[in-house]
């Protein structure tokens, strides 16, 4: 009957029922199979003392509602795992200038005096690294300046040993008090030199 093409077009979802009820309450038409443990709500038929009653299984009715909570845990957890790989990663950034800054000077430290710190994004590693790189800079100059310096001495020194094996003995006595009439500040210096008893030298 047409009544009951239309209770079945009322149906809610694929399994639902429509029931048309008298005023005594007693379903005198129906569309779908009955099932226990349903949703039901009903509607009054104007000008007639009829109802009209919905049922849906729960299961299908809040299937919807059971999909959108899985989406929901799927981002959440998807949201998560990206937050934690954001914080790793900023972590990271945050802490490579300052191992950077630990390996320099443990270079530093070691005599390498050519390494130069690179420019760190934070402003107060940069600070400190502009200091390490001055300090490295003033610390090789003076070891050059050291190392001209010792140079000089042991060609000097060579030179000495070179014009005392040319000189005789009287010769290097001469040098050497002149030497210490300088250190001393003495205006005349004198050593008598006994070779043998009763012969005397003197050397001024």
């Amino acid at each position: 009957s047409r009544v009951r093409v239309v209770l079945e077009r009322l149906r809610v979802g694929s399994q639902g029922r429509a029931v048309l009820i008298d005023a005594a309450g007693v379903e005198i038409l129906m569309g779908g199979p009955s099932f226990p443990n349903a949703i039901a709500g009903e509607a009054s038929i104007s000008g007639t003392a009829w109802r009209v009653r919905l049922m849906a299984k729960e299961g299908e009715f809040l299937e919807p509602l059971a999909r959108v909570q899985k989406w929901t845990l799927f981002l959440s957890f998807v949201v998560g795992v990206l937050l934690i790989l954001w914080i790793v990663f900023q972590i990271s950034v945050a802490v490579r200038p300052i191992a950077s800054m630990a390996e320099g000077t443990k270079r530093l430290a070691a005599g390498d005096l050519d390494f130069r710190f690179n420019p760190s994004p934070i402003l107060e590693l940069q600070a400190l690294g502009s200091a390490f790189n001055e300090m490295a800079g003033s610390l090789k100059q003076r070891n050059i300046q050291l190392e001209t310096r010792i140079t000089e001495l042991s060609a000097l020194r060579e030179m000495d040993f070179a014009i005392m094996r040319t000189l005789d003995e009287e010769s290097i006595l001469r040098l050497c008090l002149k030497a210490v009439s300088a250190g001393l500040g003495f205006d005349r210096t004198q050593v008598e030199l006994i070779a043998d008893p009763g012969v005397t030298r003197n050397v001024h």
